[in-house]
């Protein structure tokens, strides 16, 4: 049975569907080695998206203006 990726994928106008080959179960030792780095990763992954996500919230609020005066004395 093949197992399918929960998403498709899109990169340069193409869409792209993933296909498991095969499981390898993961070595229990190397993981607790790693443990502790993969929660770090995965937190600061969530992070990052919470921030992106509150950020375009407020976009989609905001009444943004343009100061043409101050942008153009801005160096480039």
């Amino acid at each position: 049975m093949r197992r399918f990726a929960p998403q498709t994928y899109t990169w340069g106008g193409n869409a792209f569907v993933a296909v498991l080959k095969e499981r390898i179960p993961p070595d229990s030792q190397d993981f607790e080695k790693q443990k502790d780095t993969i929660r770090e990763q995965l937190l600061k992954r969530k992070q990052d998206m919470a921030m992106e996500e509150l950020v375009r919230y407020l976009k989609q609020r905001a009444a943004i203006t343009y100061n043409q005066d101050v942008l153009l004395k801005t160096p480039s």
